[in-house]
């Protein structure tokens, strides 16, 4: 959506429409990954906080994407980097490589955590939390890889760059959604199956004893 979305606006609309543009702030697509990235932090947190599985790791992840969702929010890093392309006056080509390198440590231990992670969850689980870090990955590798067709825009050649911010943002958005919506059922199915293996036990736990009530009689 987010890729055909941002095509669509600049090549139809000329990027008059400030929704569909991927790279502006505050509009639908920064709070769609803003909640996506929220709603893994509260997951994980959540899991943490109330099962024994994985707290450590599932801690972390909910750190790291409770930071990503921030950073989302008020395009933390990006005015950073402004701020230091500015200041070193750099060219816009490797103005974006600047804040890159300041969003860097935080996206490469959301990483880490998350590949340890997949290591302990289940079949689906580690699958689907393994595509959706692959996909923040493959953003990132567009993100580091498009000096020349940010190059490209200023000599006027402006589509490939265009091209390359909607591959960027799409495959960004759909691995938070993923990572986010992986999180959320992996507590869900987590309660589900704490609550079904507790259960049998309360109900023993709650029948009287045989011994004991022969004994009283």
């Amino acid at each position: 959506m987010v890729i055909a979305g941002h095509l669509l606006n600049e090549l139809a609309f000329d990027g008059s429409i400030s929704e569909l543009d991927a790279r502006q702030e505050g509009n639908s697509f920064t709070w769609a990954s803003t909640v996506a990235a929220f709603a893994g932090a509260l997951a994980a947190t959540l899991h943490a906080l109330l099962l024994e599985a994985h707290r450590v790791k599932l801690g972390l992840m909910a750190a790291a994407l409770a930071l990503i969702s921030f950073d989302d929010l008020v395009r933390l890093h990006e005015r950073l980097g402004g701020r230091l392309a500015d200041g070193l006056d750099l060219p816009d080509a490797i103005a974006e490589g600047a804040e890159l390198l300041l969003f860097a440590p935080l996206l490469l231990g959301t990483l880490i955590v998350g590949w340890l992670l997949v290591g302990e969850l289940s079949a689906k689980p580690a699958r689907q939390l393994r595509l959706g870090l692959s996909l923040l990955v493959v953003a990132v590798v567009l993100e580091v890889f498009g000096a020349p067709t940010r190059a490209a825009a200023e000599s006027g050649a402006d589509w490939s760059n265009e091209l390359r911010i909607a591959l960027e943002e799409g495959v960004e958005l759909a691995g938070l959604i993923i990572v986010g919506g992986t999180l959320v059922g992996l507590l869900c199915e987590s309660l589900i199956r704490s609550a079904v293996s507790s259960g049998p036990a309360l109900k023993r736990g709650s029948e009287p004893d045989p011994v004991s009530e022969h004994a009283t009689g």
